[in-house]
């Protein structure tokens, strides 16, 4: 792969939305703030997946400019994966005409609820509207495609997005929320197409959070996804982690069940190229 050609990649957070520690938690061994990717495309152009509570911090470490972004996409609205948005706003960077993208009932949700609505009124952003299962080109190497995942819908639906470049051929997939696999009929054609798949790894255990009934929130283990995958032929990274999932962590089981399996662990600052 030339590097003129390939889309870069860096993990702008690991976590799940509340991010590791979690506010009022204990402490973790692993550091980690809320899901979200930078990609870049060939031309430089840098394309935001996920506006999550950590956005300045994540800006920071990596330093890449609000004012300059390509497009901010958003996969659904639960807090760890639009709440970044307010700093585009007034208040913060205020941003002028960067561009957004999501499903309809993400641009309804945005749109009929402040502050969010103000963001659009005010013009530091413009949505764009996708609809699931249609390529839409970004620039001369990068095309995007949207696809409806079973999520707990209660603001908006969800989706996870296939990052393509026409240059290499290579692709991505970002899916940091499902709520079981085999809900979604289109997983293994979807995962198995891509070169590197970021996917949906909140919880190795239901027993994680004590006091706290796990099927209020449904995710599957990660021992569900590795069951899933285990024969797809791209690089899976495992993502979105939740604070109290011991996965990355040196000895525990999940940890040596992912890299038996081939599949990698997501950490903030994470690079990779497709």
């Amino acid at each position: 792969m030339s590097e003129t050609e390939a889309a870069h990649v860096v993990v702008l957070g690991s976590g799940q939305d509340a991010g590791a520690p979690q506010f009022g938690g204990p402490p973790v061994e692993i550091t980690r703030t809320a899901s979200s990717l930078l990609v870049t495309s060939p031309s430089g152009t840098n394309y935001l997946f996920d506006a999550s509570p950590d956005i300045r911090t994540q800006s920071q470490r990596n330093t890449f400019d609000p004012h300059q972004l390509g497009g901010v996409f958003l996969t659904h609205a639960h807090m760890g994966h639009y709440l970044g948005l307010a700093h585009f706003g007034n208040e913060a960077a205020a941003t002028a005409s960067v561009r957004c993208f999501g499903t309809a009932s993400m641009h309804t949700f945005l749109t009929h609820n402040e502050p969010w609505r103000a963001l659009f009124t005010r013009r530091h952003l413009e949505f764009s509207v996708l609809v699931p299962g249609v390529d839409v080109p970004l620039d001369e190497s990068l095309t995007i495609t949207a696809h409806l995942v079973p999520h707990r819908p209660d603001f908006t639906d969800t989706v996870g997005y296939v990052v393509t470049n026409r240059k290499t051929q290579g692709s991505m997939l970002y899916l940091p929320d499902i709520d079981a696999w085999d809900q979604w009929p289109d997983s293994r054609r979807i995962v198995d197409s891509t070169t590197l798949a970021f996917l949906d790894a909140s919880f190795s255990s239901g027993a994680e959070l004590p006091g706290r009934e796990i099927a209020n929130f449904p995710h599957p283990l990660v021992s569900d996804t590795i069951a899933h995958f285990d024969t797809s032929p791209g690089q899976i990274v495992l993502t979105h982690i939740n604070h109290s999932n011991p996965l990355g962590t040196v000895g525990a089981d999940a940890t040596d069940m992912a890299a038996r399996a081939g599949f990698l662990i997501a950490a903030d600052g994470d690079r990779y190229e497709f």
